[in-house]
């Protein structure tokens, strides 16, 4: 961020949720007296707008869950109404080219998704898009390059990809030739590491806005084995010959 501000010559005028005696300080907005003291050095300072980068890197909350998204999102909602200011809550999409955190979409006012044709090459063009705005003439996509000066604008915006499989590798297909969804692609990743509980893998697929439904769903793709040795339900790949329950 250092780097960047200096190059934009914007240095004087970004300033970081922390006290100059600790400038490590203010990363985390995980109670009440976090959220007090962002509001404290937003009066002082009186910025344009805040910028929280990212939400998943600021909370040890599960944003998935209703009480937990609650939580973190209403200080910011009634800072940005006391204060007359607006906050930038930037998020990663998940596996299908999704904002990452099923609530999100609730708190906010206006949601706007970047993201390009092919993630994986340099340079490639980007597509800004507004998915959620209470304007009724919504602003229509925005195409651009990034480069290290700046952006360049004007660019045809390339289409929205309907999935975004995990990074950036494209879906295998099954047997009979349908492409498996990214929820089953990621869980076959992660069952080949070990077995898992069922109930850690839906708390898993939580935070990356796949179901409970889309979780079981995917098990009974990939003939998971389940079983319970110990009165608590496991999920492991089947080994050849066998299948799940």
């Amino acid at each position: 961020m250092v780097t960047l501000t200096e190059a934009f010559g914007i240095s004087d005028c970004v300033k970081i949720n922390a006290p100059k005696s600790d400038p490590y300080l203010g990363t985390t907005l995980d109670d009440m007296t976090d959220f007090a003291a962002l509001e404290t050095r937003v009066k002082k300072v009186k910025p344009t707008f805040i910028v929280v980068d990212t939400v998943g890197n600021a909370t040890d909350r599960n944003l998935c869950r209703q009480e937990d998204a609650k939580a973190f999102y209403l200080p910011l909602q009634v800072i940005a109404r006391r204060q007359n200011i607006a906050v930038f809550a930037l998020t990663h999409l998940n596996a299908g080219g999704k904002v990452l955190g099923k609530r999100v979409l609730e708190k906010v006012r206006t949601c706007a998704v970047l993201n390009a044709a092919d993630i994986k090459k340099a340079g490639s063009p980007r597509r800004l898009e507004i998915i959620k705005s209470n304007s009724k003439l919504p602003a229509k996509a925005l195409g651009f390059e990034m480069g290290d000066d700046g952006n360049k604008y004007g660019c045809e915006p390339p289409a929205a990809p309907d999935v975004f499989p995990p990074m950036g590798e494209p879906a295998k297909a099954s047997k009979v030739g349908k492409p498996r969804s990214p929820c089953t692609v990621w869980l076959e990743s992660v069952l080949k590491v070990k077995p898992y509980l069922t109930g850690e893998l839906i708390s898993m697929g939580e935070t990356l806005s796949y179901t409970s439904g889309m979780v079981f769903d995917s098990l009974r793709t990939l003939k998971a084995k389940r079983h319970r040795p110990d009165g608590y339900e496991w999920a492991e790949l089947a080994t050849e010959g066998k299948t799940g329950d």
